[in-house]
């Protein structure tokens, strides 16, 4: 005796052979396939985009402070600290990211009718990876600032 889901199957195939019109060996075969792909182009396209924007803000970070080292090197003479020199420098530009990163979110509500699930999570964490990487460039800045000395500028560095 068949168990009962075997002879439930079966109706169900011979109800939908008879809907559709067609044998029911062609509806029990495969005839298309489909596969999901965690690297594909559009993730490649975008990951490209994300290392160049990075590597964009590493040498904006970084140029700023590289041509005007002889303001540097006056602030140091007036006995300003290396802190508030490199605040000067990333506090400024920490709070322009941050209020583009607020205009783009609200944008982003009021222009997409349909927002994916988790989007603003994504967007907000972009974000913070974008200031702590601006941060880190900061480091650099730092370690720039720390070696500007009166003596190596009138070296000529």
């Amino acid at each position: 005796m068949s168990p009962p889901i075997t002879l439930i199957k079966k109706k169900i195939i011979d109800e939908l052979a008879n809907y559709f019109k067609t044998d029911k060996h062609l509806l029990l075969k495969a005839n298309s396939q489909s596969m999901a792909s965690y690297i594909n182009q559009s993730f490649i396209i975008t990951l490209i985009c994300f290392l160049l924007s990075l590597f964009i803000l590493l040498l904006c970070a970084t140029y700023q402070p590289l041509t005007q080292l002889k303001q540097i090197g006056i602030k140091k003479l007036l006995g300003h600290s290396h802190l508030s020199i490199l605040s000067d420098y990333v506090l400024s530009n920490c709070l322009l990211i941050f209020i583009t990163s607020v205009i783009f979110d609200l944008l982003c509500l009021m222009l997409l009718e349909v927002i994916p699930q988790y989007f603003f999570m994504s967007l907000i964490w972009g974000q913070l990876a974008l200031i702590f990487f601006y941060l880190l460039t900061g480091l650099i800045v730092y370690f720039i600032i720390q070696q500007v000395t009166i003596s190596k500028l009138l070296k000529g560095f």
